[in-house]
């Protein structure tokens, strides 16, 4: 018996019956490779995956670089499309967010407003009130939601 039969179940009358594992794919259709696997989970997420538009909603102290209203987007995932000065710390803040905003729903990540769930809100690392500079805090919203 080929790989196919996994394990053989005796039967009421005696006789000894194959059962067939039905997740493999049949001896005549050759198995998907890792690659092609790979290129069809990459272009699914690629067709879920929403551009993001990040706006300074609120600044606590002064910041260098930011003013309230500047805006910068992240297309496709991973591309950072901007026409003003980025803060390294405002990236640190968005990392850990950013991915799971493409797909999915902020309030799932406990990122959602308190008014507008389909909205999620992180602030940068510096700590102000210790700091001379200031903390920009940030509304990310889907661009497909934007008005």
């Amino acid at each position: 018996m080929g790989g196919r039969y996994l394990k053989s179940k005796e039967s009421d009358n005696g006789k000894t019956h194959s059962i067939q594992n039905k997740s493999l794919p049949p001896r005549n259709e050759p198995s998907p490779t890792l690659r092609e696997l790979l290129r069809e989970k990459v272009v699914r997420i690629k067709e879920n995956t929403m551009d993001l538009t990040i706006r300074v909603k609120e600044i606590k102290g002064y910041c260098p670089v930011y003013k309230v209203g500047d805006s910068f987007k992240l297309e496709d995932g991973y591309r950072l499309v901007t026409e003003i000065p980025l803060c390294m710390h405002s990236l640190a803040s968005l990392l850990p967010h950013y991915n799971a905003l493409t797909i999915s729903e902020p309030d799932t990540w406990g990122l959602a407003g308190k008014v507008d769930k389909t909205k999620a809100y992180v602030q940068c690392l510096d700590a102000s009130a210790y700091t001379d500079g200031g903390t920009a805090i940030f509304e990310i919203s889907r661009i497909d939601q934007e008005f």
